[in-house]
């Protein structure tokens, strides 16, 4: 029998954890987020050696808004989210979400050299306690 991740579908309290956090990370971006779900999951399956796993996938889309970009649908490092996530988790799918937004707004995930671009603000989580 396959591993099985994500089988219970996110809570509307676990969603506004996530959408929160990713907001705090990415304050200096102005940005909000959305995430919507599926009624019922999608599944995706893999197996290389073992019983494989399943992965079901709730989340239908993610969009992000900030003063530069509207309804911008973004991709998350992790296959879903759940009240299990840890807040460096959530500043990973951050990270990736900005990165995102630079190559949207700017045609290059490369970082800015600028020291006060707004950017760099996300690793001031990092330092925190």
């Amino acid at each position: 029998m396959p591993l099985r991740n994500y089988q219970r579908r996110p809570t509307s309290e676990v969603v506004r954890h996530y959408c929160k956090m990713i907001e705090k990370f990415l304050s200096a971006q102005k940005l909000s987020a959305a995430v919507t779900l599926r009624e019922k999951p999608a599944e995706a399956r893999a197996k290389i050696e073992g019983p494989g796993w399943v992965n079901d996938r709730w989340i239908e889309r993610i969009a992000v808004t900030t003063p530069l970009v509207k309804d911008f649908e973004v991709r998350i490092l992790h296959l879903g989210i759940s009240e299990q996530m840890a807040d460096g988790e959530i500043w990973e799918d951050a990270k990736h979400i900005q990165d995102q937004l630079y190559l949207r707004l700017y045609g290059t995930a490369q970082h800015p050299w600028a020291k006060d671009d707004p950017y760099w603000k996300l690793w001031d989580f990092l330092r925190r306690p």
